[in-house]
């Protein structure tokens, strides 16, 4: 996590191909131990925010929805297990 000093270079030609939408959003890490605690603490409950599973070895099946039907997608979670 981080930002870079360095350009990014972002192909105009990919995000009206693809019709993208560009988003800027910052996070901000010292947070996060906090809120693995919460999980941890079952004070937090995630599954409100996660709309579908798929198991890792779905992984793709899983960006292509996100990619193509966002609206049916909150968070996606891959199960390792």
């Amino acid at each position: 996590l981080g930002f870079s000093d360095a350009p990014s270079n972002l192909s105009q030609q990919e995000v009206v191909r693809k019709e993208l939408t560009i988003v800027g959003s910052r996070l901000n890490r010292r947070l996060l131990p906090r809120v693995v605690e919460w999980l941890a603490d079952k004070r937090l409950d995630p599954q409100g925010m996660i709309t579908q599973v798929f198991a890792a070895a779905d992984a793709r099946a899983a960006f292509d929805l996100i990619e193509k039907e966002p609206e049916r997608t909150l968070k996606v979670q891959l199960d390792f297990s």
